[in-house]
């Protein structure tokens, strides 16, 4: 064999080799295996440009981790102020919950590297898993725990975090040290409130302020940061929730603070005949849950709800948490996971159309 030959297979090889390596390093059609939160062995594409989910609070995650991979929406999110232009016109793709049902080809069409869902282990849940899976191939259903536990928002954090990869890692680690923190300080002090110092509270859903929940996920910063919820007896109604309840219901139960969810029924509570008796009414202690560009209380509950935690402690225990430093906190939060710098004067607006006027 000439030395010529030699030098041109050498060449040849080396090239190879060097492509064979930028393949890799980019996940250019390349695939990985994986395990979902639910056991589920997986083979997705290494890197991950574009994908959806079919489940508001993974949206949600996916959103605050890497907004530049989500393809949509279950939801329009057209109106939402404190949201940049790219990310608020996404298109709206529905999803399975709360008794909704998407379109198959609607998600197939949009040729995502992959779609995550968010699952309980209730009922014939694997079940209902196999089956979307089989109607979703070729792309991957990727199951991540229910991120629904105000109490246990970490793992799901992760977990995402390390699926999609790159910046998104970081990024969970900053949102599960924020989170820890202010679930922490709040919860503590919260905990230290003796039984009979703890404000009755009220969640007021619809436009007429006469639906509720139980003590489940939709009101759960009402007990982690000391408050009662005076309806916690109410049925528990199946779907989307809202349990609905009677005026003289809310007069019986006479809460101390009222959390309201509709702009439209914050704006008539207090020229509301109905509502005059309730001591919350009387004593200005009710309160619009901020909700741009997404819940701080609840719909979906959610991570979105941590930044709720500081003002939901602010609400009810103004004095016993007056070190913390909301507008401080407010800002840090969209800046990392709503990927949007809110002023000063822009925390203001917030706390002022929630009721919040001392913070």
């Amino acid at each position: 064999m000439s030395l010529r030959y030699l030098f041109i297979l050498a060449f040849v090889i080396a090239i190879v080799c060097i492509s064979g390596c930028y393949a890799a390093d980019t996940g250019l059609g390349s695939t990985k295996t994986i395990t979902d939160m639910d056991g589920r062995t997986l083979t997705i594409p290494s890197t991950l440009n574009h994908v959806l989910t079919t489940y508001p609070p993974t949206s949600n995650l996916v959103y605050m981790l890497a907004p530049e991979k989500l393809l949509g929406w279950q939801t329009s999110a057209s109106t939402k102020k404190y949201m940049k232009d790219e990310y608020k016109n996404l298109p709206v793709v529905g999803g399975w919950y709360g008794g909704l049902t998407a379109n198959y080809e609607t998600f197939m069409s949009m040729n995502p590297d992959a779609i995550f869902e968010g699952f309980t282990r209730t009922g014939n849940y694997q079940e209902t898993i196999n089956e979307r899976q089989k109607n979703l191939n070729p792309f991957p259903l990727i199951e991540v725990a229910d991120s629904t536990d105000v109490n246990n928002y970490t793992p799901s954090v992760k977990f995402m975090g390390e699926i999609l990869g790159g910046d998104a890692k970081t990024k969970a680690e900053d949102l599960n040290t924020f989170y820890t923190s202010i679930y922490n300080k709040v919860k503590d002090k919260a905990q230290s409130i003796p039984q009979d110092k703890r404000k009755k509270v009220y969640y007021a859903e619809g436009v007429n302020g006469l639906k509720t929940e139980p003590d489940n996920s939709h009101v759960q910063l009402i007990n982690l940061c000391g408050g009662i919820n005076v309806a916690s007896k109410v049925a528990a109604k199946g779907g989307m929730g809202e349990t609905p309840v009677n005026i003289e219901d809310v007069i019986s139960w006479n809460p101390d603070v009222i959390i309201v969810r509709e702009p439209k029924f914050y704006s008539e509570i207090f020229s509301d005949p109905n509502w005059q008796k309730i001591k919350a009414v009387q004593e200005k202690q009710v309160y619009l849950a901020p909700s741009d560009p997404l819940g701080w209380f609840d719909r979906p509950p959610c991570v979105n709800t941590v930044i709720g935690i500081p003002w939901v402690a602010k609400v009810l225990y103004p004095d016993e948490f007056k070190d913390i430093d909301i507008t401080a906190l407010t800002k840090e939060f969209y800046s990392k996971f709503y990927h949007y710098d809110l002023t000063d004067n822009d925390v203001k607006d917030i706390m002022t159309e929630s009721g919040l006027q001392s913070y």
